[in-house]
């Protein structure tokens, strides 16, 4: 826990189902702020808590739960219909069509880590 593992500030998280952070963050060394999140359907959880417990742990002292305001997520259309919830992060709009694993389907696939993987990781933290 002595050196940085994870910087993850600045970001919008949207998402539909389940709890955010799962697993073994306690035990690792990460800076968690400035970011924007947002559940379509239910409260936003951090681990099975509210943002003011998740704060108490230190972590997203500047983050909100905000409504992003994107055009269609549903439909994968992040671009904004209004900006203003970005720019209380310092978000800064990208084109994100550009980023992340394209092309076939085969390789798409190949992106995806294996169970085992992930197994492996949460034992590291254990």
């Amino acid at each position: 826990k002595d050196n940085l593992s994870i910087s993850f500030t600045n970001n919008i998280v949207i998402y539909y189902e389940g709890v955010l952070f799962q697993g073994p963050w306690e035990k690792m060394q990460i800076n968690l702020d400035n970011n924007l999140y947002w559940k379509t359907n239910g409260p936003v959880e951090f681990k099975g808590d509210d943002l003011a417990t998740w704060r108490k742990n230190g972590y997203d002292k500047k983050s909100l739960i905000m409504d992003p305001i994107f055009r269609n997520p549903f439909l994968g259309d992040f671009s904004f219909k209004s900006k203003k919830a970005a720019k209380k992060i310092g978000f800064k709009p990208f084109d994100y069509s550009t980023y992340g694993v394209y092309g076939s389907q085969k390789w798409k696939e190949k992106s995806n880590l294996p169970k085992e993987t992930l197994e492996a990781f949460d034992k590291l933290y254990e």
